[in-house]
């Protein structure tokens, strides 16, 4: 991984002159079309608040809207409420899914839930079903997210699918721990569409070590000590963007065509990340370097995490169908 050695393009450096954040991943930073400031990750994309109430006010109420143009207005901060039709079809162009995560992943519980009482057992709910079908609709999410970015779009389709098919159990790996780390508590849960706790939702550690064997016992233990160094570290959601950036731009994986385009803009998003960092931590001018130092730990958990889910697929515990099964078969083919 190249690693920018303490200089600056020279208008990175007029932005730090003059005390501002650098934002080179500008498709992070803003709403992916209306140019409002994102607050989060909301219905499979990265939007403002705005679009968020708006898009999800129109799924919940089923509205129907119509155009008084020709369904081609234009869509930015000023214009976006003068046309609900073209505002909503533009939330659906750009990939923002009419469930979002959040309700997916209460609706996998809730099915698995009612499978489990039709057979009359009374026993747990296996954990590790659980687990795979949140792997495989995160795994969706985060292929989204890639085919979404600009910097992705850049490059050739056949490059794309090596780039996904060599790092998804790395960016999964990033994924879960981003979540411990802005949870701040042992075990992420899951809430349903009213905001109150789901019973058996929560996939606590306790219980998965219930379950566990060595190997899973092992990798649990391994992410734990992770998420304490990263709660250390405050990684906030630039910084998190950035680490998913440099996992998914690798320009040593094999059979890459373009490696130079990735290696700019693997060399475009350390710059970013480390002028963020001096940025908003101008105390702690080794964070980005400790960033950096994550990586490769993040690496060995997540080939541990592959070969541990090959091993269940061996025997028969996998979902045949899906994309996390595709993926194993893609690295093991």
């Amino acid at each position: 991984m190249n690693v920018p050695q303490g200089h600056y393009h020279a208008d990175q450096g007029q932005a730090l002159r003059q005390g501002q954040p650098l934002d080179l991943l500008s498709s992070e930073g803003s709403s992916t079309f209306c140019g409002d400031k994102v607050s989060g990750y909301h219905y499979g994309l990265l939007t403002c608040e705005s679009c968020k109430g708006f898009f999800k006010r129109s799924v919940q109420n089923n509205k129907c809207y119509t155009c008084a143009e020709r369904q081609s207005c234009p869509m930015n901060r000023s214009q976006r409420k003068r046309c609900p039709y073209c505002r909503f079809q533009k939330c659906l162009a750009v990939g923002m899914k009419r469930e979002d995560e959040s309700q997916v992943c209460a609706k996998v519980l809730a099915s698995l839930q009612r499978e489990q009482a039709s057979r009359g057992k009374h026993d747990h709910l296996n954990t590790f079903s659980i687990m795979c079908k949140m792997a495989d609709q995160t795994l969706f999410g985060l292929v989204e997210w890639a085919r979404n970015s600009i910097l992705f779009k850049e490059l050739k389709v056949e490059d794309q699918m090596v780039l996904l098919q060599s790092c998804w159990s790395e960016l999964l790996v990033l994924d879960h721990l981003c979540r411990q780390v802005a949870y701040s508590r042992e075990a992420a849960s899951i809430w349903s569409q009213d905001n109150s706790p789901v019973s058996l939702m929560q996939i606590e550690v306790s219980n998965i070590l219930t379950q566990a064997g060595v190997t899973l016992t092992s990798l649990v233990s391994r992410t734990q000590d992770l998420v304490v160094k990263l709660k250390a570290l405050h990684l906030d959601t630039q910084e998190f963007v950035c680490l998913k950036y440099l996992v998914l731009f690798n320009p040593d994986v094999k059979s890459v065509q373009d490696r130079r385009q990735v290696e700019r803009t693997q060399e475009r998003v350390n710059h970013t990340l480390m002028d963020h960092t001096l940025y908003t931590h101008p105390g702690h001018s080794d964070k980005f370097g400790q960033l950096l130092l994550r990586l490769p730990e993040i690496r060995s958990i997540s080939l541990q995490v592959e070969e541990y889910l090959y091993q269940r697929h061996l025997l028969g515990d996998l979902p045949c169908n899906s994309l996390l099964t595709e993926m194993l078969h893609a690295k093991h083919s």
